[in-house]
């Protein structure tokens, strides 16, 4: 699983009004959110339905 960064956009009370994925310029104010991506779905493991 490879970390992913999301940025909080702040507003002027320090309140986040929105999350990005892409780095905002310095003209905001934000904070940053690692996060761990989900692996990969095998699709080709999965069992045959019973129907």
């Amino acid at each position: 699983m490879k970390p992913r960064t999301r940025y909080g956009i702040l507003d002027d009370f320090g309140e986040v009004i929105r999350w990005v994925w892409d780095k905002p310029s310095s003209n905001y104010k934000y904070i940053t959110e690692r996060i761990k991506s989900a692996p990969a779905v095998d699709w080709n493991s999965f069992e045959p339905a019973l129907f």
